[in-house]
């Protein structure tokens, strides 16, 4: 089975998300909405049809109710997700492969 693993951005965007739907919904909303998220991570890992072209190759994107997921696929199948935007947001302004394929070491 694939991994997916998340880079600082990412990780970054799902704590907002995830902040966000505690601020305006509830606790059971936070753990379906994030849970749901975090699933639809693995399952973008098993099935790499998925995934669409992003206009910077390598670079995937795919959607998920409210958000768009964007990553990337490794050599041995796993993938990376690089961020999480809102599905409205501009990704040219939130997405620099440049900066946001960093991970925390620690994590």
């Amino acid at each position: 089975m694939a991994e997916y693993r998340f880079t600082n951005a990412a990780r970054s965007d799902l704590r907002c998300i995830g902040q966000y739907t505690l601020d305006n919904w509830d606790l059971r909303q936070y753990d379906e909405y994030i849970g749901g998220l975090e699933t639809y991570c693995q399952r973008l890992a098993d099935m790499p049809v998925l995934g669409r072209p992003y206009r910077r190759p390598p670079y995937q994107w795919s959607r998920y109710v409210s958000h768009v997921v964007y990553f990337r696929r490794k050599d041995d199948g796993d993938i990376v997700v690089v961020r999480i935007l809102g599905k409205k947001m501009k990704p040219e302004l939130h997405f620099d492969p440049s900066t946001d394929d960093d991970f925390d070491e620690d994590a």
